[in-house]
């Protein structure tokens, strides 16, 4: 998934009071197993998929500027 930022101008208002840097144009979500993305790491065509994909962001993202982690989803249910 990706999502891309709108250009309004309550991003100020809201990225202001937390001294949030920027720019971010975008955010992208891959959504998986972390024992399978371990997996697909130990094997050649894992390698060189991910090798693609970074050669691939290297066209439009300035990776040096990017961040990327390993997150879990927190579901609050009732609040």
């Amino acid at each position: 998934m990706q999502a891309h930022k709108t250009d309004d101008p309550l991003n100020e208002a809201l990225r202001e009071p937390h001294n949030a840097i920027e720019p971010f144009d975008g955010v992208a979500v891959i959504v998986g197993d972390r024992a399978d993305l371990e997996k697909a790491l130990g094997t050649v065509e894992g390698l060189e998929a991910v090798q693609e994909l970074l050669d691939d962001e290297g066209r439009f993202i300035d990776l040096s500027r990017s961040a990327i982690w390993i997150a879990e989803e927190q579901v609050f249910l009732g609040q």
